[in-house]
């Protein structure tokens, strides 16, 4: 039980500030809107390619913890936590 609060907790902890971070800079440089105009998708796919992408390169930094033997648990908790926190925010953004 203590293995898992100590890998979910940064998880969680790095997603609540993903979605900070995303929110201030949607607010000052609207990334959201500039993100829509430049890939040309239709706004109800928007969040779902996202969540796609985010996928994607969650599993490309979990292979890369296969083959890189010094690339720590908690580090990719806490990357995979921002992805996802910006993933999270991107898709209430486009609500």
């Amino acid at each position: 039980m203590n293995a898992f609060m100590y890998r979910i907790v940064p998880f969680l902890i790095a997603m609540v500030v993903g979605e900070f971070i995303y929110y201030k800079l949607d607010q000052s440089y609207q990334l959201t809107e500039k993100m829509y105009q430049k890939l040309h998708i239709r706004r109800e796919n928007f969040g779902t390619i996202c969540v796609c992408v985010s996928l994607l390169i969650i599993l490309l930094f979990g292979i890369l913890g296969v083959y890189v033997p010094l690339f720590p648990t908690i580090v990719y908790m806490v990357l995979s936590g921002i992805l996802t926190g910006f993933v999270i925010a991107i898709q209430r953004a486009v609500r």
